[in-house]
């Protein structure tokens, strides 16, 4: 009897999580992408941080990032950071390399900034900020990002693409996030 009550406490923990998008932002503009997106999740904001900062497991959050590893420097500090992306859309897939200086700011803000001699982006600079929400439990993140590609991209499917893109990994990395975050 036990186990089962395990069980469904689980599933009823599992249906009480609800990670959720509230917005995703896509403009393309000479070649530039700008990117903003924010989430809300029902977790608390030191275990969010917890997990965002931990550079070296980023590819356990969404399933674009296929390999996430510390190069320099340690979690949750100023660090540099190999990642190895793979975002598909339909049959549209595209592995690209990205090398990051990471480093948190005086204000906590996360702020990634690509180097483009060893990555597959001309420019980028992402920014994620972190807050607690007035409602117990509850943490805001928000991604705030200029990017630049150094591949072709089509110019008059591209924001769509990326945007509708962005939107279907959310579900997955937000319930991710969020769960990781709520484990005991």
């Amino acid at each position: 009897m036990k186990p089962l009550l395990l069980a469904f406490a689980w599933l009823a923990y599992g249906q009480c999580l609800a990670a959720e998008t509230v917005e995703v932002q896509v403009e393309q503009e000479d070649g530039a992408y700008h990117i903003y997106f924010e989430i809300l999740l029902d977790a608390p904001k030191e275990r969010v941080e917890e997990i965002l900062k931990d550079y070296g497991n980023l590819d356990e959050l969404s399933p674009s990032i296929v390999s996430s590893e510390i190069i320099a420097g340690a979690p949750g500090e100023d660090a540099t950071v190999a990642l190895t992306l793979k975002p598909c859309v339909w049959i549209l897939c595209k592995t690209m390399q990205k090398i990051t200086t990471v480093e948190v700011n005086a204000y906590g803000a996360i702020v990634y900034s690509t180097m483009p001699e060893k990555s597959d982006f001309k420019f980028g600079r992402e920014r994620v900020i972190i807050k607690r929400k007035r409602k117990t439990g509850q943490t805001r993140v928000t991604y705030n990002a200029k990017l630049v590609p150094d591949f072709f991209v089509p110019p008059l499917l591209g924001s769509w693409l990326i945007r509708r893109y962005i939107a279907q990994n959310l579900k997955t990395s937000n319930k991710r996030v969020e769960e990781l975050a709520n484990q005991l």
